[in-house]
């Protein structure tokens, strides 16, 4: 009978230290995740740094232009030419000066949709959409994965999309046939966001990715204050990148 005793006490004992084991695990995998998302966050504040000091460097340039067609101006005035000439003259040259400034100081800001897939793309979430199988994907960059993702979005085919999410015990937050319930007024209706694009960045660190980007298009679907959008993904054991379950958490 103590032997029996003695057994289940180790028996208990060995279920404590693995159960402890296990939280330490998943206590640095938060961590880790966290350290991610700083990381991620320092990245875009650095990005925003340098396009502010390039912004006010424009703006130092645009000025001192102003002042240089200012003076010219100034000189073309003090010329002595006939009145009906003069006139005509000042009117090309003033609207050689509004047309320049127009011109520096709205650039304009190249833009893409982000649902727009190129033939790669395409064949593979044909590929994919017709067996589920990750060999479709390898190769793909997070950017690619997260069109994947939108495109059947956009063809409300859920059942691909599902598997396209990073499927893991720990972080699939609902099941498919939860993913296949969801009503369609809680699914996205407004794609502005997404077809208007612009400086679109992508970051990795190690099994994580970021996709960031901006777009002006104002959606009540998202903050309205959010003119800078991220998406994130995983990437999993096929060394293939999935989409984290709320990417733009």
């Amino acid at each position: 009978m103590n032997r029996f005793l003695t057994a289940v006490g180790m028996v208990l004992m060995a279920a404590a230290v693995a159960f402890v084991v296990y939280l330490f695990y998943l206590q640095n995998d938060r961590i880790g995740s966290l350290e991610a998302a700083l990381a991620v966050s320092q990245e875009n504040q650095v990005i925003i740094t340098e396009e502010k000091e390039g912004l006010k460097e424009e703006v130092d340039r645009l000025e001192q232009e102003i002042s240089e067609l200012n003076l010219l101006l100034e000189e073309k005035n003090e010329i002595d030419v006939p009145d009906r000439f003069d006139e005509k003259a000042y009117a090309f040259l003033r609207e050689s000066i509004e047309s320049i400034l127009q011109s520096r100081a709205e650039p304009a800001i190249e833009t893409q949709s982000l649902l727009d897939l190129s033939p790669k793309e395409l064949e593979a979430f044909e590929q994919f959409q017709s067996d589920r199988d990750d060999i479709h994907l390898m190769g793909l960059s997070p950017l690619s994965i997260m069109k994947l993702y939108l495109h059947a979005e956009v063809q409300r085919d859920f059942l691909t999309q599902y598997y396209l999410y990073y499927l893991d015990n720990q972080s699939a937050l609902w099941s498919l046939e939860e993913h296949l319930a969801i009503p369609n007024e809680d699914r996205v209706q407004d794609f502005g966001v997404f077809e208007n694009a612009s400086r679109v960045v992508v970051w990795e660190q190690g099994n994580l990715a970021n996709v960031s980007w901006y777009s002006d298009h104002f959606s009540e679907a998202y903050d309205e204050d959010a003119w800078q959008y991220y998406f994130h993904l995983t990437r999993n054991e096929n060394n293939v990148w999935k989409v984290n379950f709320i990417p733009m958490q």
